[in-house]
């Protein structure tokens, strides 16, 4: 509910405030409830996958952008103005940013192909605990080209992030937006057939041609799913070896080729639920949780910053608690109590987290 209906239902239960009371009682004092979203966050990275995902918003009349990170124990959204990866991996480290070049920096940069005069320019084990102190570094060793400047900087963000509590070996699943391409990366399923699916062919025999590549598709995804319930190392290279054999298949359909084609080049993040089958194979818990935002997207907007940050922080942790098995109004009535006895949440979700490893 937006505000002044909040306010209009409040004055018919015989409530008498001010605009103003009501607003304050909703974003001013909650410092506690953001400390709380924070160690969901921290407690969900250290599990073995997330789902990722984002949709618009507005706030102070520009747009903006919601990121959703989550998985069947938790859901955390972040507001901000854009949607880089620079963006993604602040929102990972949460209200405590650190920036630290090691080994695994330098291989990302190695990914990314950082020139060799900038490398030069980089000390491994360097480590700054704000923005302020890390941009005073590039300066100080003459690293000024921007884009140089961003690299590097999401170098030391994944540096700074592996050395939190994250486990490392985190699988970050996504519909193929390239801010999320960090750490282990998997791909949706059911995007990527949406790549097929879209083709509009211009006689009959390219419609036959689709068709039947899409029919493949979801018979090696049904094959995918049943694997999941019990893998084998001869049943991945089944799995493989049709993978190769239909995403490499001569059509025709150019159009339906070079889309293959593609997909083709994505298939160790398609692939990547053989090794590790307890994945999803689709983005859709993260596609769930967004619709709440994209509701509320279209009933009101934020002006004020803290009214951005109040609500995601009580989206998250509405979300979190349903998926823990709390009410959240029975969540809410303790923590305002003057002896709260629910745990903190990022507690039972690392409980949670450790019971199903």
């Amino acid at each position: 509910m937006t505000e002044p209906l909040l306010l209009e239902e409040l004055r018919e239960m015989g409530i008498l405030m001010s605009s103003g009371q009501l607003h304050n009682i909703l974003v001013q004092g909650h410092e506690l409830f953001h400390q709380e979203k924070d160690s969901v966050l921290k407690a969900g990275l250290t599990g073995t996958f997330v789902q990722v995902d984002d949709t618009g918003n507005r706030h102070n009349e520009k747009n903006g952008f919601t990121t959703v990170i989550c998985s069947d124990l938790f859901t955390i959204f972040e507001s901000t103005e854009s949607k880089s990866r620079l963006n993604f991996l602040e929102i990972l480290q949460g209200s405590t940013p650190k920036y630290r070049l090691t080994s695994e920096s330098f291989v990302y940069l190695e990914r990314v192909h950082l020139p060799p005069h900038g490398f030069k320019k980089l000390q491994l084990g360097i480590s700054y605990s704000n923005e302020l102190e890390w941009q005073g570094y590039l300066k100080s060793v003459g690293l000024d080209n921007p884009f140089h400047i961003r690299l590097a900087t999401e170098a030391a963000l994944i540096g700074g992030l592996l050395e939190s509590e994250i486990n490392p070996n985190l699988i970050i699943l996504s519909d193929d937006a390239g801010q999320f391409n960090i750490l282990l990366h998997a791909l949706c399923w059911i995007h990527a057939e949406r790549l097929i699916k879209k083709l509009e062919p211009i006689n009959d025999f390219f419609a036959s041609e689709l068709e039947a590549a899409r029919d493949e598709i979801w018979s090696l995804y049904n094959e995918l799913k049943a694997y999941k319930e019990a893998p084998t190392h001869e049943w991945a290279n089944t799995i493989e070896a049709k993978f190769d054999v239909l995403f490499q298949k001569d059509f025709q359909f150019v159009s339906l080729k070079l889309a293959m084609k593609r997909l083709y080049k994505n298939k160790a993040e398609l692939l990547l639920v053989l090794k590790y089958p307890f994945i999803p194979l689709h983005n859709n818990q993260s596609e769930t949780d967004a619709r709440d935002k994209v509701i509320r997207r279209k009933l009101s907007v934020t002006f004020a910053d803290e009214s951005r940050r109040c609500r995601d922080t009580f989206s998250s942790l509405k979300k979190t608690c349903r998926k823990l098995g709390h009410s959240f109004w029975i969540y809410l009535d303790d923590r305002l109590s003057c002896n709260p006895q629910i745990p903190d949440l990022g507690q039972l979700l690392r409980n949670r987290i450790l019971s199903t490893a």
